[in-house]
């Protein structure tokens, strides 16, 4: 997969290349424990004795950031929203990551553009959500306990729960919200 991305990426532009240094990984081999061998190398805090508690912190504040970004953007791709320009700003700070930068202030810098990234990233979930469902109301809701099963789902997978409700329809209780 890896050799056809390349060539793929070269077709588009001759002169493209990958200075990063986790482009050439090679797995170890198809045994689960040289496998998890392997994995040890790339541990997070593999270089916390080196780099300090305040360096590893921030790289895993991106870290986090990232994957918090990650799955926003998932859930406004299912609901049909799409931006190239955050996802390429997204796959630029992950592949830097790759990198083990160690310099406090650009870790910093790093984690402060996650957070615009973010920002545009709740935009277009949110864009997904109100197309697709309208704008939220306040709406008064039963909160006492009543017999029977219910389903919990997260806020975040609201076409989860349409869905869900869709398939239900004909079972449907007065009590469900929404309505």
């Amino acid at each position: 997969m890896r050799d056809a991305l390349k060539a793929q990426c070269l077709s588009v532009d001759a002169t493209a290349s990958v200075d990063n240094p986790m482009a050439d990984l090679q797995l170890a081999s198809d045994d689960l424990g040289d496998l998890q061998r392997q994995a040890a190398e790339f541990t997070p805090n593999k270089d916390k004795a080196a780099i300090g508690e305040n360096i590893l912190g921030l790289r895993l504040l991106c870290l986090y950031g990232l994957k918090g970004a990650a799955a926003y953007m998932e859930h406004a791709h299912v609901l049909g929203q799409y931006d190239n320009d955050i996802y390429a700003q997204y796959h630029k700070i992950m592949a830097w990551l790759g990198t083990w930068p160690a310099d406090l202030n650009a870790l910093l810098e790093c984690s402060m553009e996650i957070g615009q990234m973010n920002f545009k990233v709740m935009s277009i979930l949110d864009a997904g959500e109100t197309t697709q469902y309208g704008h939220p109301t306040p709406t008064q809701v039963n909160v006492k306990a009543t017999e029977g099963k219910c389903i919990l789902i997260s806020g975040h997978d609201l076409k989860d729960l349409y869905n869900l409700l869709q398939q239900n329809r004909r079972h449907r209780r007065q009590c469900l919200y929404p309505r």
